[in-house]
């Protein structure tokens, strides 16, 4: 196991020492607003349905109009609940 100082550190190492591979990250909502600014690419489950008490974290809407949705994996409806992964696709900003 290599662990880090920082996010930065871990990042740069990943690209520096993996460059042919994908980094994912995988975590909470406090880990994801520390990642994003780290993500071009963002794999997402939207849901039909909001879970009022099931769920105390969802994703920052204002983070998803730096993306852009490009591909629909798969659709698939379980127990009346609709699942829709996306494939999202950072925006150059300028």
């Amino acid at each position: 196991m290599i662990t880090f100082d920082s996010l930065e550190t871990a990042v740069e190492y990943s690209k520096l020492n993996y460059p042919d591979k994908d980094l994912y990250i995988i975590g909470g909502g406090k880990v994801y607003k520390q990642c994003i600014e780290f993500a071009d690419e963002i794999i997402l489950t939207w849901y039909n349905k909001i879970f009022m008490r099931a769920a105390d974290t969802y994703f920052p809407a204002e983070i998803e109009d730096r993306f852009r949705k490009q591909k629909l994996f798969l659709k698939e409806v379980s127990k009346g609940l609709n699942l829709e992964p996306v494939y999202l696709q950072g925006l150059i900003m300028g």
